[in-house]
């Protein structure tokens, strides 16, 4: 009876219940592990470290107990800088939008270890020099795969906490050139955000 009533406690989801409207808004920062992947012309190069800061608000609904899923919106800036000239960068900006998915795998005592991944699809922006000389733009596919937890100060409102990876992946055709770009970004992330739980 012990064990039946101690099992009971921990798996107890009395803010992620079916039926309730999930919001969310967080940022994080990107630290790519490596250097940045150029494709042009079919050839790849290797260029730039890159230092990227993002604002995500999420809204859904949890379809079944411990599972919201809904939509996102990835508002992105980053910095590209040349390793060998601090002095010499870029910016970049961009905007995606699709679908999620997050799972909270248990409770303990209100904090909700959770898996979660996300795709989507935007434009970008691109400024080069430092006077932004020359622009680009082009369309943008992203992803990430995130593992975490959120810890719930109350029933509607919690703390979450991330770390994950993800892709981004530039597509576009400078203007008076002939080939098509293609620049793809990959790193590990860490999340910082807010959720609010509404509804029964």
């Amino acid at each position: 009876m012990v064990f039946v009533l101690a099992f009971s406690t921990v798996v107890t989801f009395a803010q992620t219940e079916q039926g309730k409207w999930f919001l969310q808004g967080s940022s994080n920062l990107s630290f790519y592990m490596g250097k940045e992947k150029y494709k042009q012309g079919g050839d790849s190069h290797v260029a730039d470290n890159y230092f990227s800061f993002n604002f995500t608000p999420m809204a859904g609904y949890t379809v079944i107990d411990n599972l919201p899923v809904g939509l996102f919106v990835d508002f992105t800036s980053t910095k590209y800088t040349n390793p060998d000239d601090k002095d010499d960068f870029d910016r970049s900006t961009g905007f995606a939008v699709g679908p999620f998915v997050r799972y909270y795998i248990l409770d303990l005592n209100g904090f909700k270890p959770l898996v979660e991944a996300a795709v989507g699809i935007g434009t970008h922006s691109d400024a080069y020099g430092p006077e932004d000389d020359d622009k680009d733009s082009g369309g943008l596919l992203e992803y990430w795969l995130g593992v975490g937890g959120t810890y719930f100060l109350n029933n509607n409102v919690g703390i979450d906490l991330g770390i994950g990876y993800g892709s981004e992946s530039y597509k576009y055709k400078a203007e008076g050139e002939i080939d098509e770009y293609k620049d793809v970004y990959s790193g590990v992330y860490f999340e910082l955000g807010v959720v609010v739980m509404l509804g029964k």
